[in-house]
């Protein structure tokens, strides 16, 4: 309930974009440390509501897909480095419920379901 009224509320263009690149981010410091993850093989596309522009749309949904990915057990240590960093970097609050996972942005929280 402490982030309810975040949850809830439209999400603005702008922070959409902020949280665009922060996964861009965390993509390109994993292929730093990950040589075989080519960094501009990444794609990462916006789906859901907030593409289509809808206006009550209170979240963001993205699309990440790389064709290392398809390797049994590379998206889970993608996810979890990228998980970690936007962790440290104070973008995503530790999952306490274990329910899902809360991106802060621009002053913000922001729910996204696990």
């Amino acid at each position: 309930l402490r982030y309810f009224k975040d949850t809830i509320s439209p999400l603005p263009p702008r922070d959409q974009k902020e949280m665009l690149e922060h996964i861009k981010m965390q993509l390109q410091f994993f292929s730093d440390n990950n040589a075989e993850f080519s960094n501009d093989l990444w794609e990462i596309t916006q789906v859901g509501g907030a593409r289509r522009g809808r206006e009550k749309s209170h979240d963001a949904d993205f699309l990440i897909t790389h064709p290392r990915i398809g390797i049994q057990g590379e998206s889970k240590r993608v996810l979890e480095s990228m998980i970690a960093g936007l962790i440290e970097e104070k973008k995503l609050l530790p999952d306490t419920d274990h329910y899902g996972f809360y991106m802060k942005s621009t002053g913000r929280i922001f729910s996204r379901s696990g």
